[in-house]
């Protein structure tokens, strides 16, 4: 359901009973589980930003996901009127705190970190922050999936394969997969494995064209990192 968009009768269990909207309390968004809005994305990484550069030593950062937290479930039946079982009456619903997770990557040292926001009167507040454990790093960004194709198109050992089987280094692309910890690279280095294809024409589909049986692993030091905001 679009963020702008009203609850329609079609988005309606036939269980509800009732269904209780207060858009004063819901800012931006038509039920609690939308996801973040635009505006909310922009409010929450200001958040992030200002406490991290107030309370922590990181000095530049880059964001990797930024998400919805659910609230619980028994909370959003009561606001959409529906009983936890049939024949019975719908909770009273209860107020509903509209809560973030953002994951970002220290831009200078290679740390992951983890926080939760929620939002007071009007404002992000950070709850948590959490450093990851060593080793342990959040999703691949499309930013650097698309670093991770740069990388294979200009590597001179992949432009040569390629050309043995008639393949211009522009035709290749990578499904690239996040591998996590491999105890051949440092800890706090983000690494792709990158399994390549050929895409012999614009809508050609990515896989109908596998070039490799064997994956080639693509590493993508932290430093690369800064070049994000």
């Amino acid at each position: 359901m679009s963020p702008s968009s009203p609850l329609s009768k079609n988005s309606i269990p036939s269980t509800v009973t009732g269904v209780v909207t207060e858009p004063a309390k819901l800012p931006g968004y038509q039920h609690p589980l939308d996801p973040l809005t635009p505006e909310e994305i922009v409010a929450v990484s200001l958040a992030v930003r200002k406490y991290v550069a107030e309370k922590t030593e990181v000095k530049a950062i880059r964001f990797i996901t930024s998400s919805l937290v659910p609230p619980p479930k028994r909370a959003v039946l009561a606001y959409l009127g529906i009983p936890l079982a049939t024949g019975e009456k719908p909770e009273p619903a209860v107020p509903i705190i509209r809560k973030a997770e953002v994951d970002f990557v220290d831009a200078v040292v290679g740390n992951a970190y983890n926080v939760i926001l929620a939002l007071k009167e009007g404002d992000w507040t950070v709850e948590t922050l959490e450093k990851l454990p060593e080793g342990v790093q959040p999703q691949i960004s499309v930013e650097e999936l698309l670093l991770c194709e740069d990388i294979i198109r200009a590597d001179e050992r992949v432009i040569k394969l390629a050309k043995a089987v008639g393949i211009e280094p522009h035709q290749l692309f990578a499904d690239g997969w996040a591998i996590g910890y491999d105890d051949r690279f440092p800890a706090k280095q983000r690494i792709q494995q990158a399994l390549l294809f050929a895409r012999l024409s614009q809508h050609d589909n990515l896989y109908a064209h596998p070039m490799v049986r064997n994956s080639a692993a693509i590493v993508a030091p932290h430093v690369l990192s800064a070049d994000y905001p």
